[in-house]
């Protein structure tokens, strides 16, 4: 290739490399180049092949269309040049490409058949005897797509009894896929949540649960909450995610007998609000030594199952089972100090 062929061929790649859609002017400006620049036609030719051999198979049509105006506008020398391998050409896109690619290129191919419109020429586009062996081949390639689906057996569900017991928990048999299985984690529950994806059965039963899932996510969901910055301790941790159950938020809570299911509810209820003082967010309960949970009640930060005494905070539970009931000692909620605060509040020596 000589030297302006060479630089005529790096101009074109460079308008080809940008082109990644069906754009009518890029694609009349690539036409353009190409009339303009018929003495380095092979080079052009090359280019163009090269470019449709190795982009990606979506810009692959884009680039087809340059190849179909430049023959039809340009004509010769380029349908010489274009068409000793437009049967590699065509093929390799065809067979890279999607369905509806396909249709647009089956489109050209029918172009190529006939005489350029408007043109004197009654000739086509392209010889008969290229167009015919792209059609041949379309025709092989057809067929045999179709004899495979017909071969191809259709899944059909599993007997039953017979989906986890015909598995083998062996190298080979784990390896294998096995598609039928796939379904089944599905078919029991078809009715997913778009929010946090928790299937739900299907029936009135499932559309139930499904509706107040729903109807509790837009409960919790509070548009200010994103706004603000999440403590790290805050955030589960790795005992607590290890131990985690499931269980459904939107139900109500099951009811359970004895006094001390009742004394831990009534001891649940109790929260105070987090203080400000670094000092007092970070200090432990004085009597179990575990930190505080934080948890979100409204629209507030708060601790649960705390009560405070004088300037300290307690686990209601911890101080309940400590110093007796806990009920008898105000919470700072309140905003009032008991009056006998000396004999129910523990000595500084017991706190420390």
């Amino acid at each position: 290739m000589s030297l302006p062929s060479a630089e005529v061929a790096a101009d074109f790649r460079d308008a080809l490399n940008d082109l990644k859609f069906n754009s009518r002017p890029e694609i009349s400006n690539l036409t353009i180049i190409a009339k303009e620049n018929t003495e380095h036609a092979q080079a052009i030719s090359r280019e163009l092949e090269e470019h449709i051999k190795t982009t990606r198979p979506e810009y692959k049509l884009p680039a087809l269309y340059v190849l179909d105006s430049i023959v039809k506008n340009v004509g010769t020398p380029y349908t010489v040049y274009l068409g000793r391998n437009l049967y590699n050409t065509f093929v390799n896109t065809y067979t890279l490409v999607d369905n509806p690619t396909r249709k647009a290129l089956e489109g050209l191919l029918r172009t190529w058949k006939q005489p350029v419109p408007e043109s004197m020429d009654t000739r086509p586009v392209f010889p008969v005897d290229i167009t015919r062996a792209i059609d041949n081949m379309l025709l092989k390639y057809k067929t045999v797509i179709a004899q495979q689906q017909q071969n191809q057996p259709r899944a059909a569900g599993p007997f039953p009894g017979s989906t986890r017991n015909d598995v083998e928990l062996t190298k080979d048999s784990i390896k294998r896929p096995r598609p039928e299985l796939i379904g089944l984690l599905y078919e029991a529950r078809p009715n997913q949540c778009s929010t946090c994806g928790r299937r739900f059965p299907s029936g009135d039963e499932g559309k139930v649960q499904k509706r107040r899932h729903l109807d509790w996510h837009f409960k919790v969901k509070d548009p200010n909450l994103v706004k603000q910055a999440i403590h790290r301790s805050w955030y589960i941790g790795e005992k607590e995610w290890i131990e985690y159950r499931e269980q459904d938020e939107a139900k109500p809570p099951p009811e359970t007998n004895g006094n001390a299911a009742a004394a831990a509810k009534t001891n649940q209820q109790r929260w105070v609000r987090i203080p400000l003082d670094p000092e007092l967010v970070n200090a432990p309960c004085p009597i179990c030594q575990e930190k505080f949970t934080p948890s979100r009640l409204d629209d507030e930060f708060v601790w649960m199952d705390t009560i405070q005494v004088g300037p300290k905070y307690f686990h209601a539970s911890c101080y309940e089972e400590a110093y007796g009931n806990a009920r008898s000692t105000p919470v700072s909620i309140l905003g009032k100090r008991p009056a006998d605060e000396g004999a129910n509040t523990p000595s500084k020596k017991m706190l420390v």
